[in-house]
Parts: structure tokens; sequence; C-alpha cells
């Protein structure tokens, strides 16, 4: 078994997890982990429970809605990634969270990397559902109302892992602004407000690339 991405509730008491249960042979050589599905703990290592039985191909990023008994993630379906909802009890069937992709919907993420507002009230994640493979961020009421862009796409067209700022008023977020070998994207970290979708970067890709050396200019 292989776990990831864990995640606590506002309380303290739950951590929900994605686990993988399939080691196989990867296309490209050497080996990968596969049927990933949405494990909660206690937080002391007690009542561990599975509450979905999908077998996703790709690793989900879990986290606890302040609904009742809810739980949103990310995962593959169609070839296309979404948001989907489960309640927090073994053998739940997830569905939908904030839209259905329309038919023939072309790119790769309807919606991904979704993180929570600190009041429960806001989402973010990441979408290139206007332009297909430009990755921008959007923002919805925790409701599934109210889904707007951000419109960070001037910034990079690869996008990703949105975190919201303790205030509320901001985002923090990867832009892929570089391109390294074998063109695989070199992020930097950049800020937007959520007043007047103003983005600024924080730290260039130095941070990550070279972060013993790196200095904030």
């Amino acid at each position: 078994m292989f776990d990831a991405n864990p995640v606590f509730s506002s309380d303290g008491k739950r951590i929900v997890f994605s686990r993988a249960t399939l080691r196989r042979p990867y296309i490209m050589g050497g080996w990968t982990w596969d049927h990933w599905d949405i494990w909660v703990i206690n937080s002391d290592g007690s009542g561990l429970k599975r509450t979905t039985s999908q077998q996703y191909r790709l690793k989900l990023s879990p986290l606890f809605m302040q609904k009742i008994n809810q739980i949103v993630f990310d995962a593959e379906k169609d070839d296309l990634f979404a948001l989907f909802a489960t309640a927090e009890l073994p053998g739940s069937v997830p569905n939908e969270f904030g839209g259905r992709p329309k038919v023939g919907q072309k790119g790769g993420e309807w919606a991904m990397h979704a993180n929570l507002s600190i009041d429960g009230k806001h989402m973010v994640f990441s979408s290139d559902r206007v332009v297909p493979f430009e990755r921008d961020l959007r923002i919805m009421n925790s409701d599934e109302t109210n889904s707007q862009p951000l419109g960070v796409t001037s910034v990079s067209d690869y996008n990703q892992n949105p975190v919201f700022m303790p205030d509320g008023d901001s985002i923090l977020f990867l832009a892929g602004t570089e391109s390294g070998a074998g063109s695989r994207r070199v992020f930097s970290l950049w800020q937007v407000t959520l007043k007047d979708k103003k983005a600024r970067e924080v730290a260039d890709s130095e941070l990550f690339t070279y972060p013993t050396r790196w200095t904030h200019k």
C-alpha cells in the first residue's frame, strides 16, 4: 500500500488521505501505484475506514468540507479531472461536485487541486475549462455556486496548487513560467488578490531549484 496527501479536519480529530493498493509495472519503465481511494482515520491512529471503492487510476487530493460528513476530492473520469464529493462512510458512492463537465469537454482539468478557505465558505481550484490546456484558477462558493475565473493565465498557462492565505483575501499558487529539461515546467510562487485579481510574483523559480542559495528580492 502507498498513502499520500493527508489533510486534517478543522477540529484536528480526523485525517483524510488517499491510498493506493496496487503496485504495477509502469509503461515508461519502473513501477507505479494504482487503485487509489479515499480513507479516513482518527488523529490518534484509531478508526481507520475506507470511504470509496472506485479504484481510481491516479492519485487523489481529498479535503474535509465544513458540511458534516462530506469529503471532496479530485479524480480522473473519462480522461478528465473533476471534483467529486463523498460521504465519510464506507462504501459511499461519489457524486460530481461543482458542476458536471460538458459532453466532449476538451482539455484535461475540469477541476483539480482544490483548497478550502479557513472559514469554509469558498473553494479555489485549477481548471482549463475555458481554454483547453490553459490552466487558470477558479474560485466558487462551497455550496457549488458562483464559480468564477481568476484570470492568472496572464502569468502562465500552467497554474496549479492554489492555497488560500489565512486572511482569505488572496491566494498563493504555483505558476509554470519557465521550462526545463524535456520541456518540463519550472515553477515560481505567485499571489493573486481576490478583490482586484492582480497577481504578483512572491518567489522566483530558484526557491525550488536552488533553495539553499535563494534570497528574497
